[in-house]
């Protein structure tokens, strides 16, 4: 990510490939591995060590790219990782975790101290080194918290999480059914992307108004996400009907950004 943030030319699969060292070596050295997603036979299937350390990797590497993809708006991906870690913080000090409270609260507030530079004014950019961390560093947070607590759902993470994991996943099926496109280049098709453009277009003039706006728009999404979790993560039903919640909620204000672009290009057509 340093190398890439210098000289913009490190190409996507050598920094996919080295994110898989790091998820590897996080395993090797913690010897912490994912056994359950709250699925039974799945979770049957995690029983198997060599499956379930390959899952654990394979959830870390998602992570660090889900991070790097959001990476698009002042504070954003910053912003991101302090909800989805400060959720984890409120569960844990419910359940008297103390190894998670502390290394969540060293983050949040070192993630702080970078957004009050970060946002509004970006006169700090994280860049993709940063991003690539922030990413690890909740990755080992949720992984360390999962196993730790195994009265609390798995879906409760998948909630936490949802906002950078549903858009990569999306990233990546949308990518892989296009045609024009490779699936680990970089495209404006995101929500904060077509966000920032149409509030670009439609009501400011500058460039950073909108991306202000845009992430601050984004934020209140995600804030509702955190209450919901606080409110109802005792009760797996309600967490799974929060996650569909999520994805809907999204899925339409993508469908309407996307129609309201389209009657821009018209109009000035």
């Amino acid at each position: 990510g340093f190398l890439e943030d210098i000289t913009q030319s490190v190409p996507p699969f050598v920094r996919l490939f080295v994110s898989f060292i790091s998820g590897f070596m996080f395993v090797f050295f913690t010897d912490f591995t994912i056994n359950s997603i709250g699925i039974d036979f799945v979770d049957l299937i995690f029983e198997n060590k060599l499956i379930s350390i390959i899952f654990t990797i394979m959830c870390i590497v998602f992570m660090v790219q889900a991070f790097n993809i959001i990476d698009g708006l002042n504070g954003l991906s910053i912003y991101t990782s302090v909800f989805s870690v400060l959720s984890l913080t409120i569960l844990a000090y419910e359940l008297n975790e103390v190894l998670i409270i502390d290394i969540s609260l060293l983050f949040i507030f070192t993630m702080l101290g970078i957004f009050i530079c970060n946002f509004p004014l970006g006169k700090i950019f994280i860049g993709d080194s940063g991003a690539y961390l922030i990413g690890f560093y909740v990755s080992l947070i949720a992984i360390t918290f999962s196993i730790n607590n195994t009265t609390i759902t798995p879906f409760v993470l998948a909630q936490t999480l949802i906002y950078p994991f549903y858009e990569t996943l999306r990233s990546f099926i949308r990518r892989f059914f296009s045609l024009k496109q490779k699936v680990l280049k970089a495209d404006k098709k995101h929500l904060h992307s077509i966000l920032f453009e149409y509030n670009n277009r439609k009501y400011f003039a500058k460039s950073l108004h909108a991306n202000i706006v845009s992430s601050f728009q984004i934020s209140l999404l995600q804030i509702f996400n955190v209450i919901y979790i606080i409110s109802f993560y005792k009760y797996e039903n309600m967490i799974v009907l929060g996650i569909f919640i999520f994805i809907f909620c999204y899925e339409i204000t993508y469908y309407m950004l996307k129609i309201k672009l389209e009657s821009l290009n018209f109009e000035k057509s």
